[in-house]
């Protein structure tokens, strides 16, 4: 929020800080910078938590301006048990019958 200047995201900031519980935590915790590439990641969840790697792309050169704020985020399982219980969650892809059979 404070590095693109947004109003509305420094007010939705200051408004998620006033949070029971979010006031304990850090007010500069070391956030990720445009350079870095990977940033990790820890959801906790009725599953456990769940561990990631995640990562933003942006379009580099845009020709059409509804491309010019275009965001792509890429979360990646960063352990074994995490991607275990992803793949334990997906349906099995259209057409494969190897689930079916072995039930």
């Amino acid at each position: 929020a404070e590095r693109n200047g947004d109003q509305d995201l420094t007010q939705l900031l200051e408004e998620i800080m006033g949070y029971a519980g979010l006031g304990d935590l850090p007010s500069d915790p070391g956030l990720p910078t445009s350079s870095d590439l990977l940033v990790p990641m820890i959801i906790a969840t009725p599953l456990g938590n769940l561990s990631f790697l995640t990562t933003i792309a942006t379009i580099g050169a845009p020709y059409d301006v509804t491309l010019e704020e275009l965001r792509l985020e890429t979360l990646l399982p960063a352990d074994k048990e995490t991607g275990t219980v992803l793949r334990s969650l997906a349906p099995p892809p259209a057409g494969d019958l190897s689930k079916e059979q072995t039930e």
